[in-house]
Formats: structure tokens, sequence, C-alpha cells
């Protein structure tokens, strides 16, 4: 009988989009040669499948656990009392409840947002919107402008005069109404559902999601998107309605939705905490030689950013270095974090807590 008693490696699973970037995952990942291309994402312990038309399981992360291999998704139907929890399972089925993702983009994306969930389970049948949280990992400047991103209306938009600007696709306004932000290295930016956002060239980051692919694109002009894509084939009367139009003045968005991080803190930092708890939490695990940190039971996603180590838990160890991604069961049990000789430092993702 498959036991879910030890760690889960996820390889790569690298997605083909719209933009170009990637050429940090691919340094992340010890590739020979990184270079940016049309995969700038990779996704991670997904059983999100992409949607639209392409293949049924494009997207889904596949796993291979004693003996048994196929898709995440099929493994949390199958198992997900030991792989997500009794808890979770009872309050969402048979899901993680959580999509992380590596993104590396090297030109400016679209300015657009996601479904609350609410607006989801009306207009699209899902129990999950997308909210999303951005942790920054590095960032390369690719031009005169320091790396960035846009987020949120600096004044409150007329839902007529945002569907004007959607429907000529009128980029100049639609970007100049929203606050634009630099972003580093250890910045972690929180993306409520429906707040308009961009990311601009040069930032690479550890995502962390609700497990759906729900975008709205208020801009879509230039890039090969087709425009009943952009407003997710609702119809931009119905779409134009999960927008955030409100106006934000540039200080309460730093305080509500804006995050850094001491990147040299040993021990366990929080990313994303108690206000976005409904939807997902992260922290992050920095240990110097040798050092440890005890982890209760429970499902995560772990992303290795720096150095080697491994997790010790009831029936062995898992060694993980640089660039590997895994999830832990929770039939796991509570178990241990070590860094090796230079330390090492992990980005935890968990599912929601309540």
């Amino acid at each position: 009988m498959m036991r879910l008693g030890a760690p889960i490696p996820l390889g790569p699973n690298r997605m083909r989009l719209f933009y170009q970037g990637g050429a940090l995952i691919d340094e992340l990942r010890g590739a020979k040669d990184p270079a940016d291309g049309d995969y700038p994402e990779d996704w991670i312990g997904s059983v999100t499948a992409f949607g639209g038309d392409r293949p049924p399981t494009e997207g889904l992360s596949r796993v291979r656990v004693d003996g048994w291999e196929g898709f995440l998704r099929d493994l949390v139907r199958e198992r997900a009392d030991e792989l997500v929890g009794r808890d979770l399972a009872h309050r969402y089925g048979a899901t993680t409840g959580l999509l992380v993702k590596l993104l590396d983009t090297s030109v400016r994306l679209p300015v657009h947002c996601h479904p609350t969930r609410d607006f989801a389970r009306r207009k699209l049948g899902s129990v999950f919107g997308k909210t999303e949280a951005w942790i920054v990992v590095a960032t390369r400047r690719g031009g005169a402008e320091e790396p960035y991103a846009r987020v949120g209306f600096q004044e409150a938009i007329p839902r007529e005069r945002l569907l004007e600007w959607t429907a000529r696709q009128d980029v100049g306004a639609i970007v100049a109404a929203t606050h634009k932000f630099a972003v580093r290295a250890g910045d972690v930016v929180l993306i409520a559902a429906g707040l308009p956002h961009a990311i601009g060239p040069g930032v690479f980051m550890v995502e962390v999601q609700e497990p759906t692919n729900y975008s709205i694109l208020l801009e879509h002009a230039g890039f090969p998107i087709a425009s009943d894509a952009a407003h997710l084939g609702l119809g931009w009367e119905a779409a134009i309605d999960a927008v955030d139009r409100h106006g934000y003045a540039r200080e309460e968005l730093v305080s509500r939705f804006v995050r850094r991080v001491d990147l040299q803190r040993e021990g366990e930092s929080p990313l994303v905490g108690d206000e976005f708890a409904e939807f997902f939490r992260a922290t992050r695990v920095h240990l110097g030689a040798n050092g440890s940190r005890d982890i209760p039971a429970g499902y995560w996603v772990g992303v290795v950013l720096e150095g080697s180590g491994e997790i010790e838990y009831g029936a062995g160890r898992a060694a993980i270095r640089r660039g590997d991604t895994f999830c832990v069961p929770f039939a796991l049990g509570s178990h241990r974090l070590r860094g090796g000789r230079d330390g090492i430092a992990v980005v935890r993702c968990l599912p929601p807590a309540r």
C-alpha cells in the first residue's frame, strides 16, 4: 500500500505564457545556460489546470510516491486526509487549497486583477477566487528604471469610465491611473482579489495564491491575448464588477499590502500572516550552519532559495538544496528542518488556516 510518510519532490513544471522571462528560474534550478523565453513561470505543487484551449492536464504537477506516479491532483483526490489533513479536506474537498509559482518576467505585464471568492462563486462556479502574494526573491535591471510593481488606483474610477478605457484599450490611461512602487529582494506584496496590478520587468518572485487561473485583463492590447479571454468569457459588463475601483493613498497601500523581510534574520519569519490566513500563509526559514527548526504537522510546499540541508522526520531524512521544490504531506507528522554547512533558506507556503 502506498505510504505518504516522506517529503514529495516536485520537479520543474514550466508554463508557456504570453510574456517573456524565466532566466532567473533557470538559474535557481541550476540550468547550464539560463535564458529568457516563452516559459516565465514554474507551477509548483499545482492541482490547477491552465484551462482554456490547453490540454486538460496542462499546469498540473506530476509526482512519484512510493512506486505510484501521476498528478498531485489525483493523489489528493485519493488520499486527501493523509496529504492535506482531515480539516482542510472537510472545508474545501479534495484540493491542497494552494498554488505556488516561480515567476520571472523580463517585460512589464499588463494591468489586470483577479476575482474575489464571492465573485468566483457567483460567476465562475468556483469556491476559490485568486488572492495572491508576491515574495520578491531577486530583481534585475534591464533599462533605465528600477524594477517595480503597479498596484491599486490612485483615485476612484467610475464604472463607466473604466468600461470605456477597457473597450478602447486606452493603455496610457489605465497604466497612469495606478500607483507605481520600486521593489527589491525581501519585499512581500499582498494582492487582494480585485486589486488592479501589474509586475514590471526584472522581478523574480515566489508567488503564493489560491488554486485558480482566473485573470481579468483590463489591458490586453499589444499582448497575444484574445479579447474574450481578457474578461474570462463573461463580457465586460459582468467582468468589470470584479475590479476594485476604489482610490488608495500611497501610504494606505504600503501600510496594508507591502511588507519588508530582514533576509539576514535567522529562524522563521512570517511573510504572509494572519491578514491573509483565510487564503494561505507563508514563512521564510533561514538557518545557519547545522541550525535547526522544528515544524509542526501539516501540509506545506517548500522552495529552497539558498544553501542546503535536510528534512528530518520519523522514518528518515530527505536532503534538500538550492533550487529544490517539494511538498510535505500532513501524514509526515512533526518534523525538523536542518541547515547544512552553509546554512539554508526555505520559503514555506501553507494552505488556508480557516
